[in-house]
């Protein structure tokens, strides 16, 4: 009789032991779950932070800001002067960047092409259509690389610098409209470090 004592207290701590392993186990399992759910909270939260950081990222590259040219020296500003062929005062709609020979202008913002082509006096033309109602103007090209209702991507290569049109000297000319209005491109263009005075 005495050696069953030992026995049945083995028995009973065994069990003893199984049921606090089972329940560590379970505790473990639990906290693995939270953790789980945790992790997989915080992977959502960084996915919509990665969506909104894309769309925003987007937005701002639709918007005409920066430079069409690798570096440029601005020659003729926005706003009323007296014409360099006709030598009648009018209004200048948008602003005469100068460059090195016939050098690659860029577009300023992703958009949709709604002109390519030679525009009488503004000589060959390019005009892209951006979001929230902006439009960018790129006139006396000496070549167009671009197509209408082509779509454009910021910083794209869209034609070559020329003289083409009513003009006494290789220029870009430069215009920014918003709902289909003549704006000053001079704040857009001072958002880059490479601006330069003349």
């Amino acid at each position: 009789m005495k050696r069953v004592y030992p026995l049945f207290l083995i028995i009973i701590l065994f069990i003893f032991f199984l049921v606090i392993n089972h329940s560590h186990n379970v505790k473990i399992r639990q906290m693995e779950e939270k953790f789980k759910e945790k992790i997989k909270q915080k992977e959502n939260f960084i996915d919509s932070l990665n969506y909104k950081f894309d769309k925003l990222y987007n937005t701002i590259d639709s918007l005409p800001l920066g430079l069409p040219l690798d570096t440029f020296v601005l020659k003729d500003d926005f706003g009323v002067r007296k014409h360099p062929i006709y030598g009648k005062w009018q209004m200048h709609s948008g602003v005469d960047l100068i460059d090195t020979w016939r050098d690659t202008v860029y577009s300023t913002g992703a958009g949709v092409v709604i002109y390519a082509r030679r525009n009488q006096g503004y000589g060959k033309t390019i005009k892209i259509q951006h979001a929230f109602s902006f439009t960018t103007k790129y006139a006396h090209l000496h070549k167009i690389f671009v197509k209408k209702d082509q779509n454009i991507k910021k910083g794209e290569a869209i034609g070559i610098m020329g003289a083409t049109g009513h003009v006494t000297g290789q220029h870009l000319h430069y215009e920014i409209s918003y709902n289909e209005e003549k704006v000053d491109p001079l704040p857009f263009l001072e958002s880059s470090t490479r601006y330069v005075l003349k």
